[in-house]
């Protein structure tokens, strides 16, 4: 698991305001929950009418819970422009 990338958090914020939320997606960059701007997380299932609320914390607490992943696994902040080039 050392060095591989497990998932991504993009940052969404609203123009000129003050609300946005974290859209928190697989290494294949597809969008599996959310954490929004108060912490709050949760995991979109497939066919299922509403996502499940795993709870609330830090937007990394919340990105792993969406993630199933161990409380070892690290974030790392990169530019956008890293994650486009990677898609091409």
């Amino acid at each position: 698991m050392d060095g591989q990338v497990l998932g991504i958090i993009v940052q969404f914020a609203e123009l000129g305001g003050e609300r946005g939320f974290h859209s928190v997606r697989n290494a294949q960059h597809q969008e599996l929950g959310m954490v929004d701007d108060l912490g709050r997380s949760w995991r979109y299932q497939a066919h299922a009418p509403e996502p499940d609320w795993l709870g609330t914390g830090t937007i990394f607490q919340g990105a792993r819970a969406i993630l199933d992943l161990p409380e070892s696994a690290e974030a790392f902040e990169v530019p956008i422009e890293t994650l486009r080039s990677e898609r091409n």
